[in-house]
């Protein structure tokens, strides 16, 4: 009887959890939003320099990288479980099949694509090499 509950119970807290984890993550970027929304909201008040934001501004080709990595990633996952439905369904069942089949095709472009380059433009270029560490302009002092 104990094992009947526990075995019910796991799906729903797993569930329950993976919201509250979404929601919690959520709530504490907002926070921090929020946070820094009154700072610059007290300096301008007080006629002090307003600080800049302390968001970094990504590089597209840096985060191009880091896409090519996730493509990679979805690769490698994608076509294992093409190549479980492959295998593990019987001859008779086309379904199974045909499911494993898309998806060791969609596996395979997720690879091709993560092979691409991105190339900047000069506007790109001239705006992530300017004088801010971030790569963002520095916000001029307003007197």
């Amino acid at each position: 009887m104990a094992t009947d509950v526990i075995a019910l119970l796991i799906p729903i807290f797993a569930v329950i959890g993976s919201f509250a984890v979404a929601i919690l993550g959520i709530m504490q970027q907002s926070r921090k939003r929020e946070l820094l929304h009154e700072e610059r909201k007290f300096a301008m008040e007080r006629g002090l320099p307003v600080p800049r934001d302390f968001e970094p501004r990504r590089n597209p080709v840096s985060a191009h990288k880091n896409a090519a990595l996730v493509n990679r990633k979805v690769f490698v996952i994608l076509f294992f479980i093409g190549w479980a439905f492959l295998q593990f369904f019987p001859e008779g069942d086309d379904a199974g099949k045909f499911i494993g089949a898309v998806c060791m095709l969609l596996s395979f472009a997720f690879l091709v694509i993560s092979f691409f380059k991105y190339k900047m433009t000069p506007e790109e270029e001239k705006f992530y090499k300017s004088e801010s560490d971030f790569g963002a302009p520095l916000n001029p002092v307003v007197k």
